[in-house]
Formats: C-alpha cells, sequence, structure tokens
C-alpha cells in the first residue's frame, strides 16, 4: 500500500480514506432522470471531467504534461469494464450482530440513548460455508449498512447487511464482473473533457491477470462501509438511497424516497439497478484513483501513441480551395512541361527582348516588308551579322524626333543600319554605348 501523495495535483493514494466522500457524491449522482450520461469531474485537481462513464481509464488526463497549443488528443488505452447485476436473495444468511450496548447523549438535549456496537456477519453465494466478518460499527437506532464482500470460484459478490433505517437493502446482493477492453479516450482541451469509448473486449487487454488490482477495486466499497459510518446515519447507506431515488424519477415514479423493506411504491427493478449503477461508478472511480497513484506516486508510465490536434485558420470554401488547388496543379504540370521540352531551359531562344535589334527585326518577322526575308532565317540573336543588311529609317512622330545619343540630332530623318546599332561598330569619340531617346523638335 502507498502512503497518500499530496500536492497541487491532489491527493492520490491506493488507499482512498481521504477520497472516499467524494466517490460516494459521485455514486449518488450516477444515474441521471433523463437517461443522459453523467458528467462527473476526476477526483484530482486537474480539472478535467468525464462526460459518461470513466471506465477507470484516463488517469493521465491532466496529471502529464501536453504539447503547447494542443487542443485536442485520443489514445487507446486498455482497461476493465466494469458490470455490476444485482439481486434480492430472500433465503441470504446475512445479519448484524449486536456485540454490546452503551448509554450515552445523541444530541445537545442530554437525553440518553442507547448505542449499538454492530457486526455484519453472513455468507455469500460463491463461497460456500465461509463466513465474513466486517469490523464493528457504533450506531444509533440501526442506522448503518454494512458490505460483505466475498471472492471465489472467479466471482465478486457484495453482500449487504442493513440496519432498520436502510431496510429497502435487506438481503441485496450484487455481483461484479470485470471485462478486459480496450478504450479510445478522447480530450478536448479547452473545456477540459474526457469522453471515454469501449472499442473491443479480449482477454489479450487484461492489464492484471493477478486479478490483484480486480481484488482492490471490488473490496473498497466494504472499506468504505466500515470507515465512513457514523454514530447517526449511513454514508453509503444514503448513496444507494439516493441513487435509487434518481433511477425511480427516470422510470416515471415519483415520490419513492422510501428505505423500508417494502420499497414503498419503488419497483423491484429500479431499486436493484439504481444499486448497480451506483456500485459501477465506485468501482470506475476506484480505478482511475489506483491509477492515479500508480503515475504521481509510484511513478510507474510508460509512452503510447497519441493523435494530437492543433488549431489551423482556414480561409475560404471548398470551392474555391479546389479550383485555386486544380489551376496551381495546372501550373505545375506546364512548368515540367516546358522544362521537358527546353531540356531544362538549355534550348532557350537567343531573343533578347531588351534589344532594339531585336525587337525591329521580331516585330517586322510577320509583315510583308524586305526585312521579312533577313525575319526569316535569323535565329534570334542581336548578334546575328546579317543584320548589318537591314536599313531603319528614324523618323519624327508626335512632335518628337529620334536621336543617339553623345551624337549630333537629325533634321528630321536620318537612315542608318542595323549593324551600326552593335556596340562594336560605334566609333569611340562618338559615343561609350548607343542608345535612342526622345528629344524636342527644335
Amino acid at each position: 500500500m502507498l502512503a497518500p501523495w499530496s500536492s497541487a495535483d491532489g491527493v492520490l493514494a491506493n488507499f482512498f480514506v481521504a477520497t472516499a466522500g467524494e466517490y460516494l457524491n459521485q455514486a449518488a449522482r450516477a444515474s441521471t432522470i433523463d437517461g443522459s450520461p453523467a458528467n462527473h469531474s476526476k477526483t484530482d485537481n486537474s480539472g478535467y471531467s468525464y462526460e459518461g462513464r470513466s471506465y477507470g481509464v484516463g488517469a493521465s488526463v491532466g496529471l502529464l504534461d501536453i504539447p503547447i497549443g494542443v487542443s485536442s488528443y485520443s489514445f487507446l488505452e486498455n482497461g476493465y469494464a466494469s458490470r455490476v447485476q444485482c439481486w434480492v436473495n430472500a433465503t441470504a444468511n446475512m445479519t448484524l450482530k449486536t456485540k454490546g450496548e452503551f448509554q450515552t447523549t445523541a444530541d445537545e438535549t442530554n437525553a440518553p440513548e442507547a448505542m449499538t456496537i454492530y457486526q455484519a456477519q453472513g455468507q455469500l453465494p460463491n463461497t460456500g460455508s465461509k463466513l465474513y466478518q466486517n469490523l464493528l460499527v457504533p450506531s444509533f437506532s440501526g442506522s448503518t449498512v454494512s458490505i460483505l464482500a466475498g471472492h471465489g470460484n472467479g466471482r465478486y459478490v457484495w453482500g449487504l447487511v442493513p440496519g432498520n433505517i436502510f431496510a429497502m437493502f435487506k438481503n441485496l446482493q450484487c455481483e461484479v464482473f470485470f471485462e478486459p477492453s480496450q478504450f479510445l479516450v478522447a480530450v478536448t482541451v479547452g473545456p477540459r473533457q474526457i469522453v471515454v469509448l469501449q472499442q473491443a473486449k479480449s482477454s489479450n487487454f487484461d492489464i492484471d491477470p493477478t486479478e490483484a488490482l480486480k481484488w482492490s477495486a471490488f473490496v473498497q466499497p466494504r472499506v468504505f462501509s466500515e470507515t465512513d459510518a457514523s454514530l447517526t446515519t449511513s454514508k453509503i447507506g444514503n448513496t444507494l438511497a439516493t441513487n435509487v431515488n434518481y433511477a425511480a424519477l427516470r422510470a416515471g415514479i415519483s415520490n419513492t424516497l422510501v428505505l423500508s423493506e417494502s420499497f414503498g411504491n419503488m419497483t423491484y427493478d429500479t431499486m436493484v439497478n439504481g444499486t448497480a449503477e451506483a456500485f459501477v461508478s465506485l468501482v470506475d472511480n476506484v480505478l482511475v484513483g489506483f491509477a492515479s497513484a500508480q503515475i504521481m506516486v509510484a511513478n510507474d508510465t510508460q509512452i503510447i501513441a497519441t493523435n494530437f490536434c492543433r488549431p489551423a485558420l482556414r480561409l475560404g470554401n471548398n470551392t474555391y480551395i479546389y479550383i485555386l488547388l486544380g489551376f496551381s496543379l495546372l501550373l505545375v504540370v506546364i512548368y515540367l512541361e516546358e522544362a521537358g521540352r527546353t531540356r531544362l531551359w538549355r534550348r532557350l531562344t537567343p531573343f533578347d527582348t531588351t534589344s532594339i535589334k531585336c525587337a525591329i527585326i521580331g516585330g517586322a518577322a510577320g509583315s510583308n516588308s524586305a526585312i521579312r526575308a533577313v525575319a526569316t532565317g535569323w535565329n534570334g540573336s542581336a548578334d546575328d551579322k546579317a543584320l548589318g543588311r537591314v536599313e531603319v529609317k528614324l523618323r519624327t512622330r508626335n512632335g518628337h524626333c529620334w536621336e543617339y545619343a553623345g551624337m549630333k540630332p537629325p533634321q528630321r530623318q536620318h537612315s542608318t543600319t542595323l549593324a551600326s546599332l552593335a556596340e562594336e561598330d560605334i566609333n569611340e569619340e562618338e559615343s561609350d554605348r548607343i542608345r535612342l531617346v526622345q528629344v524636342p523638335t527644335k
């Protein structure tokens, strides 16, 4: 047994005296009036809550760190899907034995009242003639509920032994089944919510074949009945009775909180189902408590695969996104086709769009002028000597004339050849480089 461990994460231990009250409070609300899954908080300080059953898994949520910026995540975890079945055994041999009586005062009136020391004794259907005896419990007026717990022949059976205040639970017995299963634990970080979904049942998912964990979880309700008893009431008795009342309201039965042996106007099914659902809640929470202690106290953890989700910004709707994607893919295809056709741009034309010579010949290539003959055999390069045979006239246009920089302006018309536009044919005394500029007409 591990000693209780208290920190900012809560009080964690595998002995649940410190957290029994919270477990019992949640078990008292296990049945919902509208039949929806019951939401309940984790018993640590993480602030996370389960939507529906926990099945005893998901203990690591809120106790171990997750990457920054994660909005939700999920993982698979093996555990036990506990199931409880209850019935009334009219021939059960279970009773409260009186071990002593004392005269004391129950309240401020100082009126004497008999306090009785009880001990629950009895036999259970799975252990033959074995006699079970619980710890001694003091009580006024029989306001107690003791729980016998017997494990034998592969079965886990509880027997409820009530005082006269909780006579409705007389001869009630319940069996808990632990079904090894795999669960999907889905966590939403923002609202701190956990949803557990059972994925599959198989003995391959048994996390403790020795059954030590099953026994430890099974025996806790008996421990609660012994340690949380008081002189005037039984906490576990109140827990079971309250949840039975919720189950009756769900069934449409009102005014049901009658604790007598006759159940009042409550049906048999309502009573046994409400009790079973409360026990399921207790077992689930106890298993989560054991796992939390294993993580934080024993520091016994393992790495598993986890799916994380991070928030992302999305612009536009699907229609425009798919259109843009298709257009982008088309551009990629064209780019690749051109890269292949030009042998990665090695077969590109030497045509220079910034060259005056290339512009003039390229513009006249489709005309009927005499330049077309030259352009037909032209390779596109500005350095082609064939261009020297073409005469070019510079004319006045729109009140401006064309001249060469570094030379005298022409009058109204000036003739030259394209060859004279080549840098290597220019007289160094005239200009370092030829360029065409516009100047106002004189």
